[in-house]
């Protein structure tokens, strides 16, 4: 079919015979990937359909092996809709940016909407179930939220061992609340608290008490009870050297 009139409809296939008609186009042997072939060579191709249900417009590879490959140059791939996009597998799949310069950023985010989230689940039993990796620059969590539970971290099932680990072997690790009326740290823990450095150990309070050992249990407290230690209270000004334990030696500074 060749039509070479320069107006609208030049070819127009139409049926127009009831609820029950289709129109159908088969390619019965061809095997290429271009057996039926959609072409404009300079002009758009447009596909609609005003049937209202959820499969209106139907994409099919009825193949065993078969898939649907989608390539687009730098105009990119636009999916509009004002109901929901779902994009289901069972193999392994990734969404990957090829960036070829300072500013290509992939955004997932939810807005306009009070009571949406972002939820990022797994089921996965390893300890990498859900990895977040910066191989070359930094994470950064922010929240703007004034609720009490503005930023929640939280692990549950986990019978022994980490639930939550925080670790870095190239740089430090620094957790700052600078709210002046409510920049509270708390940390709590049900088990062993144990906090251990290589180098110096610190610490202080700019504008409060200090309080070791200071709520109503009758539980011991124990400094340097282990290994040879000198253990130094109070400043240079006065000092008083008192001997303990055979060994032990306690410098009191008053």
């Amino acid at each position: 079919i060749n039509g070479i009139e320069n107006a609208a409809d030049t070819i127009y296939l139409r049926a127009n015979g009831g609820i029950l008609e289709t129109i159908k186009i088969h390619a019965d042997q061809g095997t290429g990937v271009a057996s039926l072939n959609l072409l404009s060579d300079v002009g758009g191709i447009s596909l609609s359909s005003g049937l209202s249900s959820a499969d209106a417009i139907n994409i099919s590879a009825t193949g065993v092996a078969g898939g649907i490959d989608i390539d687009s140059l730098t105009g990119g791939i636009i999916a509009d809709t004002t109901g929901a996009i779902s994009l289901d597998t069972i193999a392994p799949s990734n969404f990957t940016i090829a960036a070829d310069g300072d500013a290509d950023d992939l955004t997932l985010s939810v807005t306009g909407a009070t009571n949406s989230s972002v939820l990022i689940a797994s089921s996965g039993t390893g300890v990498d179930a859900i990895s977040l990796s910066a191989t070359a620059g930094g994470i950064l969590i922010a929240t703007a939220s004034t609720t009490a539970a503005a930023l929640d971290i939280n692990a549950t099932g986990i019978v022994a061992g980490n639930a939550i680990t925080v670790d870095t072997t190239n740089g430090g690790i620094a957790i700052t609340a600078a709210g002046v009326a409510n920049g509270d740290i708390a940390v709590s823990a049900g088990d062993v608290f144990d906090i251990d450095a290589v180098g110096i150990l610190s610490l202080n309070s700019s504008a409060g008490v200090i309080n070791i050992g200071n709520d109503a249990v009758s539980q011991n407290i124990s400094i340097g009870t282990a290994g040879t230690r000198t253990i130094a209270i109070g400043s240079a000004t006065t000092i008083l050297n008192a001997t303990a334990k055979v060994g032990s030696l306690v410098n009191l500074s008053a």
